[in-house]
């Protein structure tokens, strides 16, 4: 899992000021990001904001405060969400800045490196001697002359 979620820290590393701004403060008292609203419209975060982010600028301000107008439950008004919305599509980077949309459709996938190759084989081996040691006889030796060591022998002592 941690890895996965690095590689699309990475992957939308231009696009988090952005996401993860604050729209206001909802009737509530939570915060409500910009994340936070584009999911609530049923729409992929990381692809709107691509896509506003290649608006010209005019463009994404009246398209995101249509976005923040029309997110329930909305508590503001269509001036206030142009300039909500004017303060946030400064966050989003240049048209040339951000990832494709090709990568946001397809993810790339990384492959693991040493380390993280090491880190899982210490991992299952660790496990595997956890669990060898749970699962192990305790105090039942297969001899019963070393299971009992305290126990009385009787000499041979033939008569």
């Amino acid at each position: 899992m941690y890895v996965v979620a690095n590689v699309f820290t990475a992957q939308y590393s231009s696009l988090d000021g952005f996401l993860f701004a604050d729209v206001g403060v909802e009737a509530n008292g939570m915060m409500l990001t910009v994340l936070s609203t584009l999911a609530r419209r049923g729409m992929d975060p990381w692809q709107e904001a691509e896509r506003l982010a290649k608006l010209p600028r005019t463009a994404a301000v009246d398209g995101l405060a249509q976005i923040i107008v029309a997110t329930p439950p909305s508590l503001w008004s269509l001036p206030d969400a142009k300039a909500i919305a004017a303060r946030l599509v400064a966050l989003l980077p240049a048209p040339d800045a951000g990832p494709s949309d090709a990568s946001l459709a397809q993810p790339t996938t990384t492959s693991p490196t040493i380390r993280q190759w090491i880190l899982v084989l210490a991992s299952i081996a660790i496990l595997a001697g956890l669990t060898l040691n749970l699962f192990a006889p305790r105090g039942a030796p297969s001899d019963s002359a070393a299971a009992a060591p305290w126990s009385v022998t009787q000499p041979n002592n033939p008569k």
